[in-house]
């Protein structure tokens, strides 16, 4: 699971902190940590028999001034990536030179039943073979595309 918060610069510079929890429908926590920015993330693993069961995700923004608190928004995005890649395309390697193109095949994206309003993407990671900085690019899968 991968929470992306972002908050805006003129509210980060009201706030000494804030927090970032997950619970489980149970009250559980699974997962806790800081914002230490105005936009950060966390990324943590579901554990095993919790697909299907609503998550609660709670934002502590802690003001510097007591007498400063307000209404206040924040922008999350949540993303459920699958631990088993390979099962809805895996891996290719691919050569490229220079101002070159390859082509790759699509993989399979509808593993799993999707919740109302969710479509799945495509992550694309490109890695030099002599090591070095990857590229990443996710692209939305639509209908007959």
């Amino acid at each position: 699971m991968v929470v992306d918060v972002q908050l805006s610069p003129d509210l980060w510079d009201e706030l000494t902190d804030d927090a970032v929890t997950v619970f489980d429908s149970a009250g559980q926590q699974l997962n806790n940590a800081p914002l230490n920015y105005a936009i950060g993330r966390q990324d943590f693993k579901l554990p095993a028999g919790l697909g299907g069961r609503p998550v609660t995700i709670e934002l502590y923004p802690a003001f510097a001034r007591v007498d400063a608190a307000h209404a206040w928004r924040a922008q999350v995005r949540v993303r459920f990536l699958a631990v088993q890649s390979a099962a809805i395309g895996g891996s290719q390697q691919l050569v490229v030179t220079a101002g070159g193109r390859s082509v790759a095949a699509a993989p399979q994206t509808q593993a799993f039943p999707l919740p109302p309003d969710f479509a799945p993407f495509v992550e694309t990671t490109a890695r030099p073979a002599s090591g070095g900085v990857a590229a990443v690019r996710r692209v939305l899968v639509t209908a007959g595309k």
